[in-house]
C-alpha cells in the first residue's frame, strides 16, 4: 500500500486528468494564462527530486534548491544554486570519490567548508549535523523532522500540517487550499515529480506549493 502523502498526490493528479478530460469534451473559452496559473519565481522543472543515487552533494543542493526557491531569494542565487546543483546531481556516486566537493560559488562566497553549507549571499544554510536548515533569509527551515515557513510559522510538526498564516489543516486540505489559488496546471508540474519521491522531496512540495499560494493569495488583496 502506498504511504498516505504518496496516495494523496496520486489521487489529485488524477483528479487534474479527470478534469482536463471533462473539459476538452465541453468546448468553452479557455482563460487568460496568467488568471489561472501562479507567477513565481520557482523553477520546477529543475530541481525537485534528486537522482535515486545522488551524492550528498546533489541533495544537499536540491534542499538548497528548494529552500531558496521557497523563500523568494533573488533570481540570481536561485540560479547559482540551481546551476551547481544540475552539475552535482550529474556525478555518480562512483564519481563522487574522485571529485572536490564545492568550495566557492562562482560569485566567489564560500560554499561549504567541511559538512557546513552556505548560500550565496553568505549567510548558513546547514550546520555540520544536518539536523538543522536555514532559508537565504537566516530563518529556519526544518528541524529534526520539522518543516517551518519563511515567516516563522509552523508548517509540519510531526505529523501536523498548517497553513503559512499558522492555522493547524490536514495535508489534502492543505494541497487543495494551495492548488485551488495556483492552478491545477501549475500543481500538477510540481506533484507529477515527487509522486514516487521520498517522503523529504515530497513535504518540501507540499510546503512550496503551500507557500506560493499565501503570497499569492496576500498579493491579490493588496489595493
Amino acid at each position: 500500500m502506498k504511504p498516505a502523502i504518496q496516495f494523496l498526490i496520486s489521487v489529485i493528479l488524477i483528479s487534474f486528468t479527470s478534469n482536463n478530460a471533462l473539459a476538452n469534451n465541453h468546448a468553452q473559452p479557455t482563460p487568460p494564462k496568467e488568471t489561472t496559473e501562479a507567477n513565481t519565481n520557482a523553477q520546477p522543472l529543475l530541481s525537485l527530486n534528486p537522482p535515486s543515487e545522488a551524492t550528498e552533494d546533489c541533495l544537499d543542493l536540491t534542499l538548497m534548491a528548494g529552500l531558496s526557491r521557497i523563500a523568494g531569494a533573488s533570481p540570481n542565487l536561485i540560479r547559482i544554486v540551481q546551476g551547481q546543483q544540475f552539475n552535482d546531481c550529474q556525478v555518480s556516486l562512483e564519481e563522487q570519490e574522485q571529485t572536490k566537493s564545492l568550495v566557492r560559488w562562482i560569485n566567489g562566497e564560500a560554499a561549504k567548508i567541511g559538512r557546513v553549507w552556505y548560500y550565496p549571499n553568505g549567510l548558513t544554510a546547514k550546520y555540520w549535523s544536518g539536523s538543522v536548515w536555514h532559508y537565504p533569509n537566516g530563518k529556519t527551515a526544518r528541524s529534526k523532522k520539522n518543516w517551518y515557513y519563511p515567516n516563522g510559522q509552523t508548517a509540519k510538526y510531526g505529523s501536523g500540517w498548517h497553513y503559512p498564516d499558522g492555522n493547524c489543516s490536514s495535508q489534502d486540505d492543505l494541497l487543495s487550499w494551495a492548488c485551488s489559488i495556483l492552478g491545477e496546471e501549475y500543481c500538477e508540474t510540481i506533484l507529477s515529480q515527487i509522486v514516487d519521491a521520498d517522503r523529504v522531496w515530497q513535504e518540501m512540495a507540499i510546503m512550496e506549493l503551500s507557500w506560493h499560494a499565501y503570497v499569492k493569495s496576500n498579493s491579490e488583496r493588496r489595493p
